[in-house]
């Protein structure tokens, strides 16, 4: 997997959140990871929401989109909150 950040997404998901680019990358490589839309906004850019447990141990929520079919662009990335973890666990 390849990703694109741009600056000021790393800066807010860092500053805002706790979560640096290597802990929000990791979660790609849970197994368990749930993706899914989350909204087309509006430039009509599809973007999704991925829910999944960093390298870290924390679980993890991160909005993203695509990048010339080639990139995964995190757009934010923050601690999952109940209704997330929820979603993660299955109940």
């Amino acid at each position: 997997m390849k990703f694109q950040w741009d600056e000021g997404n790393i800066e807010k998901s860092w500053k805002k959140h706790g979560v640096p680019v290597g802990e929000t990358e990791s979660i790609w490589l849970d197994n368990d990871r749930k993706i899914f839309l989350s909204r087309i906004n509006t430039d009509n850019e599809l973007r999704f929401a991925c829910i999944g447990m960093s390298n870290e141990n924390r679980l993890l929520s991160v909005i993203f989109t695509f990048r010339n079919e080639n990139f995964i662009r995190p757009i934010s990335a923050r601690p999952s909150n109940k209704k997330e973890k929820k979603v993660y666990y299955g109940f």
